[in-house]
């Protein structure tokens, strides 16, 4: 102590914050530094042609919030270090692609695909999937399906069948009747020599023969409603085991 009066100030400066560098390449961050245990916001600038592959990321991070090396829009917790972050492109890639061709009868029925009227009987650049479809014409049962599209081009084939005018003149003019008897479809009133056809509701053909008499049993293995035509004359049946 000097031999005299002594007065001390202190001085103060605030305490020094570490932060640390993001570097990227491909897009960008919300920031150039940051500190540790910050999130990171990183985007990335994808060029026309490509499409976002993944983001190479050193040292490795925590990513946030759901998302992850492969998300075009990333969050990671900012380590104690510098990060460098580089985003990786790919060439833009298209699904593949078929067509889908109906062979109907008759050959001006209206054909509905996916909810679509088509123009001609042919859809094109379909990708793999499900699709509904019908096929109509006045005069006639209308036939509906679903289509499974699968790595290949499909044709689908649909014959429909002429409706009745009513049930009295079916009476008068048409001698086909079936039900089911014994477990099998049981058909009478056939001419023989004539073609007995029997389309399922879809109108997809499921047997074809022909009549060797004017009555036939036939098996049919699945359960449905059925459309039996033969000699110009059709009629419906509901088939249950």
């Amino acid at each position: 102590m000097p031999n005299e009066d002594v007065t001390a100030t202190a001085t103060f400066e605030p305490i020094p914050v570490s932060t640390y560098a993001v570097t990227v390449t491909g897009g960008t961050a919300d920031g150039d530094k940051f500190e540790a245990g910050e999130t990171v916001t990183i985007t990335a600038i994808v060029p026309q042609g490509q499409q976002f592959v993944s983001w190479i990321i050193a040292p490795a991070v925590t990513f946030v919030e759901g998302t992850s090396a492969t998300s075009a829009v990333a969050k990671f917790t900012m380590p104690n270090e510098d990060v460098v972050i580089e985003a990786t492109f790919e060439p833009e890639t298209t699904p593949d692609t078929y067509t889908v061709t109906f062979a109907v009868t008759p050959a001006d029925a209206t054909i509905v695909f996916n909810g679509q009227a088509l123009t001609g009987n042919v859809a094109a650049n379909v990708e793999n999937g499900e699709y509904p479809y019908s096929v109509s014409k006045t005069g006639y049962h209308t036939a509906t399906g679903t289509l499974t599209v699968n790595g290949k081009d499909e044709t689908v084939t649909v014959t429909l069948v002429a409706e009745q005018t009513s049930s009295s003149e079916m009476a008068d003019v048409n001698p086909l009747r079936a039900w089911m008897r014994n477990g099998l479809l049981h058909v009478t009133g056939i001419t023989g020599g004539e073609t007995l056809s029997i389309y399922s509701a879809s109108g997809a053909l499921v047997y074809n023969a022909i009549a060797q008499s004017e009555e036939m049993d036939i098996d049919l293995k699945v359960q449905g409603v059925y459309i039996i035509s033969s000699g110009g004359n059709t009629v419906r049946v509901v088939v249950s085991q």
